[in-house]
């Protein structure tokens, strides 16, 4: 059983990463996924943006379930399940809410799918508390500070974009786009408080993993958009560059280079410790 749930999360994430790249190329049927507007996710020529977004959050969110099950930390996938529940409650409640006012059955579809989401989450959440770590090791201290600041950066920006405040992204953002992105922001800092709250190293390899995969998707986009961006979304592009490239440069150093963390000894110790 163990075997077969480890395989079923390996190819779980390889199809988050297929969509993902989906996303990023902007193939034509990605906009499918887009209940709004005839699928646009942006306005005008920064609709492009909005789709490298969607795509690192779709592989950032592969990664964690990618390195559980190579590891078979179950334990590990408790901080994940909060925040899949968290977001998809958030972004279901809001799809079904948009649907009453304007019959639109994509959104009916979409949060209907949410919905389901939300009850896979909790399912996964009952299931893996109860699992034990096999890799005791504990999550080092500065990071548990830094989790702790991410957090808190999560919530502030997750609830400006749900009550869509203006120019809170690096690009103008539809209503229902902030939306969305503000529920997304506040399930990823769930999953930051989970860690600190259970500071376990398996708690954050994973998130350390999405962290560049999505500072490594985002970073190319972001820069080439210091020639076109506007006045008024500036500061917001400097500060999220920023978070972007200090943030990949934690998760490489605590993935390869701090030797009680490095991604073949997490492997390695787990392995052991399951026998």
């Amino acid at each position: 059983m163990s075997r077969f749930i480890r395989m079923a999360l390996v190819l779980a994430s390889l199809g988050g990463v297929f969509l993902g790249v989906a996303f990023y190329f902007q193939w034509s049927w990605v906009k499918d996924f887009w209940p709004w507007s005839g699928g646009y996710m942006g306005r005008g020529n920064l609709t492009d943006l909005s789709y490298y977004f969607v795509s690192s959050i779709l592989i950032a969110i592969a990664m964690p379930n990618f390195w559980v099950g190579l590891t078979g930390e179950f334990a590990a996938l408790v901080g994940g399940a909060m925040n899949l529940g968290i977001s998809a409650s958030g972004i279901g409640l809001y799809m079904l809410q948009s649907y009453q006012s304007t019959d639109n059955e994509r959104l009916l579809t979409g949060g209907i799918i949410c919905l389901v989401e939300v009850g896979l989450a909790i399912a996964i959440f009952l299931w893996a508390r109860r699992i034990p770590f096999a890799d005791q090791r504990s999550l080092p201290r500065p990071l548990r500070v830094i989790f702790g600041v991410f957090a808190v950066l999560l919530v502030l920006v997750g609830g400006a974009l749900i009550l869509k405040w203006p120019n809170v992204f690096p690009w103008p953002l539809r209503d229902e786009v902030s939306v969305v992105y503000g529920w997304i922001f506040l399930g990823a800092a769930f999953y930051f408080m989970y860690g600190i709250l259970v500071p376990k190293w398996h708690n954050a390899a994973g998130q350390m993993m999405g962290f560049l995969a999505y500072d490594v998707v985002l970073i190319l986009p972001f820069l080439d958009h210091f020639d076109s961006v506007r006045d008024e979304h500036r500061a917001s592009l400097i500060v999220y560059t920023a978070v972007v490239i200090l943030s990949g440069l934690l998760a490489a150093f605590y993935l390869f280079i701090y030797p009680p963390t490095r991604l073949w000894r997490s492997h390695r110790v787990a392995a052991i410790a399951a026998g």
